[in-house]
């Protein structure tokens, strides 16, 4: 693992990736700097591209946007210290690890992704 992929997992809470009524969910905050968010390219679990369509990205401050209404033209504005939920509908995951890969583009930093693993408790 090189320093920046380390560097980067401190945006993702361990222990946050659960099950919902209708999806998963999980937590990023951002730990590391002000940032823009300018867009979400892709999320995957084991592997597996999942749709965004009906994703949320819920801010703590009330926020929430769509991946797909999030652009350079139109981003999203993340300052120190916020957290945000991330919630993906379509399928639960099954109790156990699970291997997640989030692509996005931010500013000032450009595209970055975010690898980690985390748990669904049984």
């Amino acid at each position: 693992m090189s320093f920046f992929s380390g560097f980067l997992k401190q945006l993702y809470t361990d222990g946050s990736l659960a099950n919902t009524d209708d999806g998963f969910r999980f937590e990023l905050k951002n730990r590391l700097m002000p940032a823009a968010l300018h867009g979400v390219r892709r999320v995957a679990v084991d592997g597996r591209e999942l749709p965004l369509a009906g994703a949320t990205i819920a801010a703590d401050d009330g926020r929430v946007l769509r991946p797909d209404a999030v652009s350079a033209e139109a981003p999203a504005e993340f300052a120190l210290g916020d957290r945000f939920e991330v919630r993906i509908p379509g399928e639960r995951l099954a109790p156990g690890p699970h291997a997640l890969t989030i692509e996005f583009d931010a500013h000032p930093v450009g595209r970055l992704t975010l690898d980690v693993e985390d748990t669904v408790a049984g």
